[in-house]
């Protein structure tokens, strides 16, 4: 160089010597020589224990690699891109929400030397899960549920696993289930994205019991036209119908083989039950009207009636 002042890059680290030489206008030359030392700048690196991850399911690790050819990093200072700060060698941080991050690593050496790294993690967001049934409450008889996922999120959903009442695990998108039992069930839906980010809706449904119809037991026969009758249900509020029914009382004038229903409605649920009796015809007697008779003359009475039993008073003796 040819000037009084001189700038050079070295492109390697190590000891250099400098020398100056100076010439006088009176061409007298004089030089002197000096030391330098250039030290090396730290070979800065770091991992990332997982650069994608979703805002809700979210645990940063970065790991200090850095190197140095000689000499030793004295210290290191982390920007975690969210306004924390870190010198530890293993950082963890947490940001609270969705996007791009920028993370940088710097490193002084024991001679001063700076240098740093830099790398971006992102943040997905969770989906919005939520799912809509056909009919929150339904009577046990005829139950069937229909669950459907209504799940929201901006990159997409695509994979639903549905818990219902742990009797059954299914993953489309849309479950359906009928209960054996009555009583509140617990729903559970975990929809996820297509980034593997998940979340969780939860909804209870009730199955209504359904009521117990059954009244008490009919008499395996009535007598026609003797008297009426009350059934006395298991539940009450029902409705009994019949041949022999009329205002929810039993009187028997239809003959034979007879049918009692009853039917019950409690919360929207309605159940049904029957028994089977007989009607039997009443014994009927029609004789004659009173008639003269001589001695020795026979007068022959007979009685009609269906499988009846008779008793005869002739007015002093019975037979």
């Amino acid at each position: 160089y040819y000037s009084i002042n001189a700038t050079h890059l070295y492109s390697e680290i190590g000891r250099f010597i400098v020398t100056q030489i100076l010439t006088s206008n009176h061409a007298c030359v004089d030089s002197v020589q000096k030391n330098i030392w250039v030290n090396p700048n730290a070979d800065v690196s770091f991992l990332t224990n997982d650069s994608d991850q979703c805002v809700n399911q979210q645990n940063f690790i970065f790991t200090n690699t850095s190197s140095i050819a000689t000499g030793k990093i004295r210290n290191i200072s982390w920007n975690l891109g969210n306004g924390q700060f870190s010198d530890q060698e293993t950082a963890n941080t947490y940001f609270p929400n969705s996007g791009h991050y920028r993370i940088s690593l710097t490193t002084v050496s024991d001679s001063g030397c700076i240098d740093s790294a830099v790398s971006e993690v992102r943040v997905y967001p969770k989906p919005f899960s939520w799912f809509i049934v056909n009919d929150s409450a339904q009577c046990l008889f005829d139950n069937n549920y229909l669950f459907t996922d209504n799940s929201t999120d901006s990159f997409g959903v695509n994979l639903y696993r549905w818990n219902i009442n742990s009797q059954s695990f299914q993953n489309t998108k849309t479950a359906a289930f009928k209960f054996a039992t009555s009583g509140f069930k617990s729903i559970t839906l975990i929809s996820s994205s297509i980034n593997g980010c998940s979340d969780t809706a939860s909804r209870v449904v009730y199955v209504k019991p359904m009521p117990d119809p059954s009244f008490e037991n009919l008499k395996s026969f009535y007598c026609e036209l003797d008297g009426t009758y009350t059934f006395i249900p298991k539940t009450a509020g029902g409705l009994f119908s019949g041949f022999n029914i009329s205002n929810n009382t039993y009187f028997p004038v239809r003959l034979w083989q007879d049918t009692v229903m009853y039917s019950v409605t409690v919360n929207g649920c309605t159940d049904s039950s029957q028994q089977f009796t007989l009607v039997y015809p009443g014994p009927t007697a029609n004789l004659p009207e009173d008639s003269t008779l001589c001695k020795r003359e026979i007068l022959e009475l007979a009685v009609n009636s269906w499988q009846s039993k008779f008793v005869w008073d002739n007015g002093s003796t019975l037979h």
